[in-house]
This record gives C-alpha cells, structure tokens and sequence, in this order.
C-alpha cells in the first residue's frame, strides 16, 4: 500500500572530498577503525590532496592524542624509504607489515637522533639525504628482508622497540648492529662498561642475598662441590674489593706535578 510512497527516497549527494571528516571519524577514531598503515594512508589523502592541516583532521575527527600527526609522519618515512628505493614493504621477513613498528618508534629519542628528525611532522621528505643510509638500516632492523633472509630484530614490540630506540642512541651500539650482532648483545655494548660493571655488581648482591635466603632448606651439608664454588666467590669479591678500594686510593692521591728540566 506504501510502495508508491518507497518509489523515492531522500538521499544526500556529495563527495569523498566534501564528506572526508564522517569517514575519518567512523574508519581512524570511530567504530569501524581501520588498520594503522590504512588509516596513515587516508590522513595522507586528505592532508596531500585535499589541502586539509593536520591539525584540523585531528580536530574534526575528535583525535585529542597526536595520532594523526604521529601516523602522518610514519607514513612519509616509510614512503621517502621507498621512493628512494631503500625499502619495500612487500618484502618484510614477517607475514604482514607492521607499520606500528615505525610510526611509534618515531617517538623515542634514538630513532629521531638516528635519522636527524626536526619537530615538523607535516613534511613529506622528513629525513634528510645525509641520513638515508641510517633510514634503510632502520627499515632493515625493524622490517628484516625476506630476500636476503635477514630477519627483523623486533620480536615483540614491548620490549624490543625500546631498546632498539636506546641502542640508536651509541654510536658503538649502532656499528654493533651493523657488524651483524644481535639487539641484547648491541644493547649491551651501547651501555658502557661503568654500567655493565655496575649492574653485574647489583645482580651478583642479589644473586647471594637469595642463595642466604634458601640456604637453610637449600644447602645440603654434603654438598662440598657447592662450598667450594662458595669459596671461589667469596675469593672473587674480596679481590674485587681490593682492586676497587685501591683505585679509589689511587683516586685520592694528589696529581703528579711536572719538574722543570
């Protein structure tokens, strides 16, 4: 009976252009989000090619985290990589592309002193021409390359980013890299010898105030094997102590003056 009134509808006719907002709302911070490379990619659309700031997409998207600023800069990294022939998504080690490895990495200090980033992350070539041989070692370590059977050195995102981000931050940790050692083993050297020393102190402390811990319940009086590697610890530190303690002897002594000849 209604079916002549059905013969028309209302309906609204505009443009992608025109309607960019409702779509970014609904498909990069609504209920219908997309994954993080498609959402980069749109926020890249409206921004290149529609004029629109970032600024005002995060305004009218309702994004109050920087993460339009944060997903445009990723993208533009990952896209000079490409242009310039440094990088190819398609050919990671991992199954799918994992464009959060980027665009989150670009927060930590390393990663921006590595690829000398200004605070402008509305450019389209953010990386300077003199770092593109650290941008392709990047995408190398974050990405791998199947072809070369290389793989990625981000295993799991928490912890691995960040202490690739701190590596990035010592030149000796970097050439680690690059000399083909491992993350942990590259994280180690970028420490220092003062704080391996330090925390090889602190973990040996720890390691005795639990052996004294299960000592009752632990130690079986037979056990000669387990007094003697005792004793060879007790030797360890006390030599240790004597070495540190004459070094702070040394230290203290007053400076040599050179004689006149």
């Amino acid at each position: 009976m209604r079916r002549k009134e059905l013969a028309t509808l209302p309906a609204l006719h505009t443009t992608r252009e025109k309607a960019w907002s409702q779509l970014g709302f609904k498909h990069v911070n609504g209920p219908a989000t997309w994954g993080s490379y498609a959402k980069a990619q749109y926020i890249a659309k409206v921004h290149n090619d529609y004029g629109i700031s970032l600024p005002e997409i995060a305004r009218r998207i309702g994004d109050y985290h920087s993460t339009v600023e944060r997903m445009y800069h990723g993208l533009m990294v990952i896209e000079q990589a490409e242009d310039e022939g440094l990088f190819d998504r398609k050919n990671t080690s991992k199954p799918q592309f994992y464009f959060n490895y980027m665009y989150d990495g670009l927060n930590l200090p390393g990663f921006r002193q590595f690829l000398a980033l200004g605070s402008d992350r509305s450019k389209r070539e953010p990386v300077p021409r003199n770092k593109l041989r650290n941008l392709k070692d990047l995408c190398l370590w974050l990405y791998g390359d199947a072809t070369a059977g290389t793989e990625s050195l981000i295993q799991s995102q928490n912890p691995d980013l960040k202490i690739l981000g701190r590596v990035l931050l010592s030149p000796e940790g970097v050439n680690a890299l690059r000399d083909g050692l491992g993350l942990s083993v590259a994280d180690e050297i970028s420490e220092g010898d003062e704080r391996i020393f330090r925390r090889a102190v602190q973990q040996a402390r720890q390691a005795l105030q639990k052996a004294h811990a299960t000592l009752t319940t632990g130690y079986d009086s037979g056990d000669l094997e387990t007094l003697e590697l005792a004793s060879d610890v007790e030797q360890l530190a006390k030599d240790l102590v004597d070495s540190m303690q004459a070094r702070c002897r040394r230290g203290r002594a007053p400076p040599r003056v050179a004689r006149p000849r």
